[in-house]
């Protein structure tokens, strides 16, 4: 009886804890290990990308596993133990909830166990926001939408909220679209959800133009000027533009719309579309705009001629202006001593009239010019001729001081005059200098020629061939060395100076130094003053330079090296005056600033014959590291063109009105 329990027991230990071998005779052997039985305890498995996940390990309620498996594999960045069913690591790849099957095995069998894993993107912070635009303008009642870009743009939450600072001038929906409603400014706002980081745009908001012109059609004429500008009661334009294009000679203005010119030929009746634009829209209107053929006008006489003096053997000119339209023709015209009617002139078709050489019968012979503009002919006022014998007055040679008197007059120079230093020559009205040779003034003290326009000065040589030397206010160097200047007044005004010729030849270039006996028929150095001496010192006004010639620069004028203060020449006039090389008329060089101030520059010529001075030429001046000033000037006639400046002068200055015929 316990023989047999014990085996029973024993069987039934060696059944449960595999204790022993089966008994002879038995059935199959009954198992001695149990099949793994495994749970992971949570069921479920929660990362974020790139976040260490704590090590998941399952509970074996079974037998010891020898292997482990799981299936489907798991998201990157996790790894799976084979030995131990342990899952960890770092997830790489946000994945939604999925279920994995991990099996367990060993000699018994297999146990399985499942796991739900969900790996959630990182969480990336906003870091800002930008609108585009970041200013605009929208009309009223209408709209503009608007861009905002949530930065990083892998930024986790990029929801944005819209505010606007003016609700009653522009509104903004929770997408962005603006709305204008009355005109004014407002900034719109963008805010991020995550981080409150935020944007602006600033939005105007503007009522488009209404434009319209203050009369349709109108009327221009050719040669005319002429000018409209339109009117505008809504927003302010921004650009305007006009189609077809205008009659010829008129602008139009693309930031104004104003219309200006001068029209240059007759155009028949057209209508131009004008168009005013801005942030909000455009307004448009239409101009019609006809260009008729001009009246003729005047002509008018600008420049009178004048009364000339001169001797036997010799020559004048007189010189007039006329201004019509269209532009018009001149004939000079003589009446002779005792004759009855006035004759034309052969050959006298021009503003200006050199007689030919004179006689004792010309004088007292009048001058007039006749200008014919479309049909309408007008006579200038009559000029008397006076021709005196050639030898008669007063000689004068060498040191000159004192006064050139009218009783006195005319002057016969024979030879070079000088004005010392401590002494100073006055001239007075009326006088005649005549140069009976290739003689020169040289001032190194002080000169006064001050006439009348009634009573002009006249610098003059009967020989034009020949002419005469010029006025040279200079000390540089000459036959005794240095001469140095003293600062006092030079007046020149009133003065009528002609038939200059520089040109030295012979002793006369060996003078003085040629650099500067060669320059103009009036030659100031102020270098040779020494810096005391400023040039509000040299009056130069109301004077007539015509017909003088230079080998060298500046026809009628040269000025070098003038110290001191700026200064001004008024209505001065050069006529006909030629230089070989640059500046017709004047000559301007390492001076103060000069002011011209009225006067005119007719026909005068730089024949440029040099060749390394090409482009810096000027018919009426050349500049050299200088400003020069001009104000109601009139330009006629040079050649081959007004202004030549160095490559180290300034530039001239056109103040108030630079006239042109």
């Amino acid at each position: 009886m316990k023989k047999g329990l014990f085996v029973v027991v024993c069987l039934g230990l060696l059944s449960f804890l595999d204790c022993g071998g089966p008994a002879k005779g038995s059935p199959d052997p009954v198992p001695s290990i149990l099949a793994p039985v495994i749970a992971y305890e949570p069921s479920t498995l929660s990362g974020v990308v790139g976040v260490v996940i704590s090590p998941r390990t399952p509970v074996n309620a079974g037998g010891a596993a020898s292997s482990w498996s799981i299936s489907p594999a798991l998201p990157a960045g996790l790894a799976f133990s084979t030995a131990s069913g342990e899952i960890s690591g770092t997830p790489a790849v946000a994945t939604s909830a999925t279920i994995y099957t991990v099996t367990a095995t060993n000699a018994a069998g297999s146990g399985h166990g499942t796991l739900t894993v969900a790996v959630a993107a990182a969480v990336v912070p906003v870091t800002g926001v930008s609108l585009a635009p970041a200013s605009a303008s929208v009309a009223v009642d209408g709209t503009l939408q608007l861009a905002a870009t949530v930065e990083p743009a892998g930024a986790t939450q990029k929801d944005v909220r819209w505010s606007s600072s003016q609700a009653s001038v522009a509104t903004v929906s929770a997408t962005g679209l603006v709305r204008g409603l009355s005109v004014g400014a407002a900034q719109i706002m963008v805010t991020t959800v995550d981080g409150q980081k935020t944007a602006v745009c600033d939005v105007t908001v503007k009522a488009s133009p209404a434009i319209s012109y203050p009369s349709s059609p109108v009327t221009a004429t050719v040669g005319s000027p002429f000018s409209i500008a339109p009117a505008n009661s809504g927003g302010a334009a921004e650009t305007w533009s006009i189609s077809p294009a205008l009659p010829a000679g008129l602008t139009f203005s693309t930031a104004t719309g104003q219309i200006s010119g001068t029209p240059t030929a007759v155009t028949p009746t057209t209508s131009h579309s004008v168009t005013a634009t801005n942030g909000a829209g455009q307004g448009s209107c239409l101009l019609s705009i006809t260009v008729n053929a001009s009246t003729p006008t005047g002509p008018t006489f600008t420049q009178q001629p004048t009364s000339q003096t001169s001797m036997v053997g010799g020559t004048a000119t007189f010189s007039a202006a006329a201004t019509g339209d269209p532009a018009p023709t001149f004939q000079w015209q003589t009446l002779a001593p005792g004759a009855a009617s006035w004759s034309n002139l052969a050959g006298a078709g021009a503003p200006s009239y050199t007689t030919g050489v004179l006689a004792a019968g010309d004088n007292g012979r009048k001058f007039r010019l006749a200008a014919t503009s479309g049909g309408n002919t007008v006579i200038s006022q009559e000029a008397t001729l006076t021709v005196t014998a050639a030898t008669s007055g007063t000689p004068v040679s060498g040191t000159v001081q004192g006064a050139f008197t009218l009783d006195h007059s005319p002057y016969l120079v024979q030879g070079d005059l000088t004005v010392p230093r401590g002494s100073r020559l006055t001239i007075e009205a009326g006088v005649e200098v005549r140069f009976m040779g290739h003689y020169k003034l040289w001032v190194l003290g002080g000169l006064t020629a001050v006439g009348t326009a009634e009573r002009p000065i006249l610098f003059t040589a009967p020989d034009h061939a020949v002419g005469w030397f010029g006025i040279r206010i200079w000390g540089g160097v000459g036959p005794g060395g240095a001469l140095p200047m003293d600062a006092v007044e030079q007046r020149i005004e009133y003065c009528t100076i002609e038939w200059a010729v520089k040109i030295p030849t012979g002793s006369d270039a060996n003078q003085d130094a040629s650099y500067n006996n060669s320059r103009g028929a009036l030659f100031v150095d102020g270098g040779g003053m020494g810096v005391p001496n400023s040039s509000s010192l040299i009056h130069i006004n109301h004077n007539l330079f015509r017909n003088n010639t230079t080998q060298d620069k500046g026809g009628a004028i040269s000025f070098s090296s003038m110290g001191g203060a700026a200064w001004t020449m008024t209505g001065n006039v050069f006529e006909d005056n030629t230089t070989h090389q640059q500046g017709g008329a004047l000559d301007l060089r390492h001076c103060a600033s000069l002011h011209v101030a009225g006067g005119a520059f007719r026909r005068n010529r730089a024949l440029n014959e040099n060749p390394h001075t090409a482009g810096l030429i000027g018919g009426v001046l050349y500049i050299f590291d200088m400003t020069v000033y001009l104000e109601d000037v009139v330009l006629d006639g040079n050649q081959p063109d007004d202004f030549g400046i160095d490559s180290m002068g300034s530039y001239v200055y056109v103040n108030g009105v630079l006239q042109v015929h």
